[in-house]
């Protein structure tokens, strides 16, 4: 091979001095950098895992009981009280029956009335190093360089009565039924009560329940109703709304993760959680939930399907 063609000769003015490259090839030499434990750390984190894209988690589903069952509540006309009952005694519930779009019997005896749920990761699933990738299933807590969630993930709240209270009611000068609380005339005050877990109940029916205090003829009654309850009568629960002539007040309204059901908590990626890389627990991907499946028929155990959060400048 004729290398001449190759060569290309550059002509320089005389006295041309090259300037030193010194100080760019040898000021940090790779021995230099092996001495002071560079290279190692970037041999490292060239060699880091790449983390799943999707993961899918074997979860329990916990219901956490109240931690007050020993609520009462009473009437008060005047000077005249009522004797007080026990709010959370599922004995003195209404029993007449609710509209039919309410799918959550509440007073059934195999439930159990909760302050929150909590979703806990037990180990095993599956996961897809991408969306085009099929599933893999794998076992305990490693997903293959990773160390997968473990514990409780998420506690979807609810908002609950903590002390006993009375409703006062009685007529104005215009004769128009006033309450308090809500301290309001024409009002039909509606309360916190709880949430409810039974087997084989939904998902989407775990909600938040609402308590209103009826008159009875030994005392009041607890009457337990739904979001859905509401919805049917153009009431936005929690916010309140019109059954003319009078004024629906929630009182002590529930707020944020407490509104929405655990179907809603999962899908809106309230449950979040990390795996960690074996060769270093400080390095961490983050995902969130995104849905479920495979809900088993006691309720107790879902599969929850996580995606993997992409941060900024992140190339995993």
């Amino acid at each position: 091979m004729n290398f001449d063609k190759f060569f290309i000769q550059s002509t320089y003015p005389e006295g041309y001095q090259a300037p030193s490259t010194q100080g760019i090839s040898s000021e940090l030499p790779l021995l230099a950098m092996e001495d002071q434990g560079i290279l190692p750390a970037l041999n490292f984190y060239m060699e880091l895992p790449l983390a799943p894209q999707e993961l899918i988690l074997n979860c329990t589903l916990k219901p956490v009981p109240l931690m007050h069952t020993d609520i009462g509540v009473a009437f008060q006309h005047e000077q005249r009280a009522s004797v007080a009952v026990a709010y959370y005694d599922l004995g003195n519930l209404d029993q007449r029956p609710l509209p039919e779009t309410t799918r959550c019997a509440v007073w059934e005896r195999d439930g159990i009335l909760c302050r929150s749920i909590q979703i806990g990761a037990m180990g095993g699933g599956f996961y897809r190093g991408s969306s085009q990738e099929e599933e893999r299933a794998f076992e305990g807590f490693e997903v293959g360089q990773w160390r997968a969630p473990h514990g409780v993930l998420y506690e979807k709240p609810y908002k609950t009565v903590e002390r006993n209270f009375t409703v006062h009611f009685g007529m104005d000068a215009q004769r128009r039924l006033y309450m308090t609380p809500p301290d309001r005339v024409n009002a039909i005050p509606v309360f916190p009560y709880a949430g409810y877990f039974r087997p084989g109940m939904p998902l989407e029916e775990m909600v938040q329940l609402y308590g209103q205090i009826l008159p009875g003829g030994k005392g009041p009654v607890v009457s337990v109703t739904t979001p859905l309850n509401w919805q049917d009568r153009n009431v936005v629960p929690a916010r309140g709304g019109t059954i003319p002539p009078y004024d629906v007040i929630f009182v002590t309204p529930p707020d944020g993760c407490e509104r929405i059901s655990l179907r809603e908590a999962i899908y809106g990626g309230h449950v979040k959680c990390s795996i960690e890389a074996l060769q270093d627990e400080k390095h961490q991907v983050m995902f969130r939930s995104v849905g479920f499946r495979g809900v088993s028929s006691d309720s107790h155990r879902v599969e929850i399907v996580f995606l993997r959060v992409e941060e900024e400048g992140s190339s995993q």
